[in-house]
């Protein structure tokens, strides 16, 4: 039921306190899919600005100062 679940995926608005306080405001999402999710967000975030476009030259132009792919 919902006390096992509790103990193997708990919620992170429960999960963490400061100074004996719970922290207030933090969305009643599951831990594991809070992870998951910020993980894939993150990924993405690194994707789009470390790794797209690396091999592939883009050189400016000049006048225009549009990217020619060459």
């Amino acid at each position: 039921g919902s006390a096992g679940r509790n103990y193997w995926n708990p919620l992170i608005n429960g999960l963490f306190s400061i100074g004996g306080q719970k922290l207030e405001g933090l969305p009643a999402w599951p831990l594991f899919e809070t992870l998951v999710g910020l993980l894939l967000v993150l990924g993405s975030i690194y994707y789009l600005i470390a790794v797209r476009g690396r091999d592939v030259e883009i050189e400016a132009d000049a006048v225009t100062g549009e990217g020619v792919i060459g």
